[in-house]
């Protein structure tokens, strides 16, 4: 994609990104707004240039300030435009027509600078923990109080098994449950992204728990009928 028209021209993305409420859909009811965003994806997906053109200068300034309004950097918000695109280009021919365009690059949008927020993040607190050098005479560490070897195993498992499953949800009830539990957003923030009320935003999210709850009981449980069989099989050798 680099080069092409879904490559962020950052300096352009600046320029255009108005502040603000984002631009209407130009009046078009919404069965005639949806068909013609259908036919004009279609276009873009069998390589028409001009459709992919007219999608990128359309959509990029609200998702410029999406990325924006989640982290509050340029450059950083450019990084998820960027992505957004790459992942949606990527994905094109999967779009149904289910919500608008705009909705399904919007989501995109804010799960690549979820991404990106987590990642600098994570960046900041290994730069923050790091063990400053021990002056001779000093004293010596504290005894480490943390789990042990086989309980930070565990917990790891589980952060993986979590993790996976968090990623497994529909990306409708997945983007919400970010926003709330893992990027620890307001509900007036959320909503204000979302572009929903806080009612909406509540059952998607309790949506999301209850899903999570109920495929980690399973993979709980089966994953203990695993390591039963197996220590019967063991017992009776």
């Amino acid at each position: 994609m680099a080069g092409g028209p879904f490559a962020v021209n950052k300096s352009r993305a600046r320029r255009t990104a108005p502040v603000g409420p984002p631009p209407s859909a130009g009046g078009k009811p919404g069965p005639a707004r949806a068909a013609e965003d259908l036919a004009l994806i279609q276009r873009a997906v069998a390589g028409e240039s001009e459709a992919q053109t007219r999608l990128f200068a359309t959509h990029t300034p609200q998702l410029y300030r999406v990325a924006l309004s989640v982290l509050r950097n340029k450059e950083d918000a450019e990084d998820a435009v960027q992505d957004t695109w790459r992942r949606a280009y990527s994905r094109l021919h999967t779009f149904e027509g289910r919500s608008s365009i705009s909705t399904w690059l919007t989501r995109i949008a804010i799960n690549s600078a979820l991404m990106i927020r987590r990642r600098n993040k994570r960046l900041f607190q290994v730069s923050w923990r790091e063990t400053p050098e021990r002056d001779e005479g000093s004293l010596p560490a504290p005894v480490d109080d943390g789990p042990t070897p086989e309980e930070s195993c565990r917990l790891a498992e589980l952060h993986d098994l979590l993790a996976q499953q968090i990623h497994q949800l529909p990306s409708l009830i997945l983007t919400a449950f970010l926003l709330r539990h893992v990027d620890e957003f307001t509900t007036a923030e959320s909503v204000k992204l979302l572009g929903i009320n806080s009612s909406a935003l509540k059952s998607r999210v309790h949506r999301a728990r209850q899903r999570l709850g109920q495929n980690l009981l399973r993979l709980l449980r089966e994953d203990q009928q695993r390591n039963s069989s197996f220590t019967t099989r063991i017992a009776s050798a």
